[in-house]
């Protein structure tokens, strides 16, 4: 009865937080995965191989963040499904990623893209 209760109370305490991303649908031809994104949001870091993603910038905490280490050869789309590359990274672009395996459980989360899809560019850099 007490592990019934929990899960109650944890659906409850988690009805309030945002949506989370909805699902890709890529065509065959596609890098893009037909999931759901790991994060969803805008970088706010580029250093060489990592990025920052947050899914709310202005917050300090409590929203999405993540550190993804990003290797030379990680597929980059844009969401119209043209091809990009790393290198077209930017700070403020809007992106989705896709993780390669589990992200180590920290606040910003780490973990390794498997791809990564601009959802929207931002300023020019």
């Amino acid at each position: 009865m007490r592990g019934a209760a929990l899960f109650v109370a944890l659906t409850v305490a988690s009805a309030g937080c945002d949506a989370p991303p909805q699902p890709t649908h890529a065509g065959a031809d596609s890098v893009v995965p037909a999931t759901r994104p790991q994060i969803r949001g805008t970088i706010t870091l580029m250093l060489p191989e990592q990025m920052r993603v947050e899914a709310k910038p202005e917050q300090r905490s409590g929203s999405p963040k993540a550190v993804v280490r990003v290797g030379p050869a990680v597929p980059v789309a844009y969401r119209d499904g043209r091809r990009a590359a790393v290198a077209q990274l930017r700070l403020g672009q809007q992106v989705s990623v896709w993780y390669a395996g589990p992200a180590e459980l920290s606040y910003p989360e780490r973990a390794t893209a498997s791809v990564i899809v601009i959802d929207a560019d931002g300023p020019a850099h």
